[in-house]
């Protein structure tokens, strides 16, 4: 599977004139994957807190959907401070919403 680089490089000019390149890179395969993993993280949290409502544990349900609301939160910053943002993570946190916020309550 072969990623395409979401910044392209850009060259600047030194003050001889000369060019030389900038140090913007694309993200890492690692640093694309992480908040992909906190919104898998995110979507486990709202399944179980499903499993427990359905057993009638309320108290853990509640506390289960307020983390997921805590990974909700943190998978979109992670996303945009390390410039991984991608079609597919933003489609996977919308099914993550669906699924913690709109079916677990």
């Amino acid at each position: 599977m072969r990623f395409r680089p979401l910044v392209r490089r850009k060259t600047g000019t030194s003050q001889a004139g000369e060019t030389e390149p900038q140090s913007t890179t694309a993200p890492s395969l690692l640093a694309l994957v992480i908040p992909n993993m906190v919104t898998v993280a995110s979507m486990a949290c709202g399944l179980t807190a499903m499993r427990h409502a359905m057993e009638g544990r309320f108290k853990s349900a509640v506390i289960l959907i307020f983390l997921a609301a805590l990974f909700d939160g943190l998978d979109g910053r992670l996303a945009r401070r390390l410039n991984a943002s991608s079609r597919f993570g933003a489609a996977m946190d919308n099914l993550a919403d669906f699924l913690s916020f709109g079916i677990a309550p």
